[in-house]
């Protein structure tokens, strides 16, 4: 996972500036999985933890799982080396529906 004060994509420059502490035990996030070798990247949400998630990715790779976006871009970028994973935006919230608002956040992740 990528950690630090700040993050560009390179295929845009868009620069997203953290104000909040992030790693693999997050939950409740919105994250982006950049392609090592081309940047592509493929913006995903989760409420549990963040490396479940990518370990889910991870087995979905290795059994070449089509129907994960991951798996599947790995067919097409064959010389990729893996992702790199950033936490883009969370949900902080006790109660309500955490599912719902991490799909918002995620479908305006998607159309930035």
């Amino acid at each position: 996972i990528i950690t630090g004060a700040s993050y560009t994509f390179k295929h845009n420059n868009f620069k997203i500036q953290y104000t909040t502490y992030f790693d693999c035990n997050s939950d409740n996030v919105v994250y982006a999985a950049i392609c090592t070798l081309c940047s592509a990247f493929y913006i995903g949400k989760t409420i549990r933890k963040l490396s479940t998630r990518i370990k889910e990715h991870c087995a979905a790779i290795r059994k070449c799982d089509f129907s994960n976006a991951l798996a599947k871009h790995c067919h097409i970028c064959p010389l990729s080396t893996g992702f790199k994973f950033i936490v883009l935006d969370y949900v902080h919230m006790f109660f309500g529906d955490r599912n719902t608002l991490l799909e918002v956040k995620e479908l305006r992740w998607q159309l930035k």
